[in-house]
């Protein structure tokens, strides 16, 4: 065989032990009942960064110990079910808490006893689809579409991926302040004020002034902290949702757990932080990251430079796990190689 022939054979190994490794590096997107339409995205996508290498290296699991115990555990906010604006079907097995729009959230309930029931949220040509727990306890919904007419949607499930709506409404929605709806906790940024993140949040922050210097503290935290989850993002199950506790305790996940606990943190020391899920570049397959607002430009990280005032692109899951920072850096720039899908 010929030298050039041996080395197309290495070459075509090497690519494919690369695409591997690239396409395991993100979870599947969840699965959604089709004729809500809930998502296009095709079942069981993984990330792949074209030629960007990646590796998993072991989290540094001495990192908590050497944190200090924090001056002052922040004041968070607390969604609140005021019932002073609500509106409910006819035998009240959904109702709707409507008493916090101006805030960027509402809050619904459901108690009847169907299984799988759904909540849909539409305003400004978007529409979402979120589940809605059977349990009689209020889930608290992003209000992420700016200013305007809201129609909030329940459906019950009449057999297997049909569903039925039980309850509509309309409602006003004008933002006291548009960064608010990334400040509360929510469905897929869930935390309270007892909650394990808010006290990490705080030691990591510790004494800590400027909004640059605390995102910089919780992204080399959790870049250095946590480790992919491979094994999660194979089984990972339809509906699955962070929880930033676990996350924080077994220092395991993927895309959506970073995403999720770096938005937590975030939004504990009152910074407003996206969570956005959506594509990547090259072959743009299903991925999850941040947009964080600071009013100051500046290093994160000794690669990685916030270039603009507002909402930046941060995505600790390929810094966290690519092997060149540098790269890592490039990679996420301004967030020319994403594509948003939802933002929450």
């Amino acid at each position: 065989m010929k030298k050039s022939t041996y080395t197309l054979v290495i070459v075509i190994c090497f690519l494919l032990v690369f695409l591997y490794k690239m396409t395991h590096i993100a979870g599947k997107e969840p699965e959604n009942d089709s004729n809500l339409k809930l998502s296009n995205v095709p079942e069981n996508e993984n990330y792949s960064s074209g030629d960007l290498v990646i590796t998993t290296s072991s989290p540094n699991t001495d990192l908590d110990s050497t944190l200090p115990s924090p001056e002052v555990i922040p004041d968070i906010l607390s969604p609140s079910i005021s019932g002073k604006i609500i509106y409910y079907d006819d035998k009240k097995t959904a109702i709707i808490d409507a008493s916090n729009t101006s805030h960027g959230y509402v809050s619904v309930c459901y108690n009847g006893s169907n299984p799988k029931v759904k909540v849909r949220i539409e305003a400004n040509d978007n529409m979402y689809n979120y589940d809605l727990p059977s349990n009689g306890e209020y889930t608290v919904y992003p209000l992420q579409f700016g200013d305007g007419i809201y129609t909030i949607s329940v459906f019950e499930n009449a057999s297997k991926n049909q569903y039925m709506t039980l309850f509509t409404q309309k409602i006003t929605v004008k933002l006291e302040d548009e960064n608010s709806v990334f400040l509360y906790p929510n469905q897929y940024v869930w935390f309270t004020k007892d909650s394990d993140v808010v006290y990490k949040s705080a030691q990591v922050c510790n004494g800590l002034t400027k909004d640059i210097d605390k995102v910089s503290a919780i992204f080399n935290y959790i870049t250095q902290s946590v480790e992919y989850d491979y094994e999660k993002a194979e089984n990972v199950k339809s509906g699955y949702l962070p929880q930033v506790d676990t996350i924080l305790s077994t220092k395991k996940g993927i895309c959506f757990d970073y995403a999720a606990l770096f938005a937590a943190m975030c939004r504990v020391q009152g910074i407003p932080c996206k969570l956005i899920t959506g594509y990547v570049s090259p072959d743009w397959l299903y991925h999850a990251w941040n947009e964080v607002y600071t009013e100051e430009k500046g290093w994160i990280t000794a690669s990685f430079y916030l270039e603009k005032e507002g909402y930046n692109t941060v995505d600790p899951t390929f810094y966290s796990n690519m092997s060149d920072s540098n790269k890592a850096a490039e990679y996420i720039g301004t967030g020319t190689n994403y594509q948003e899908y939802h933002i929450y």
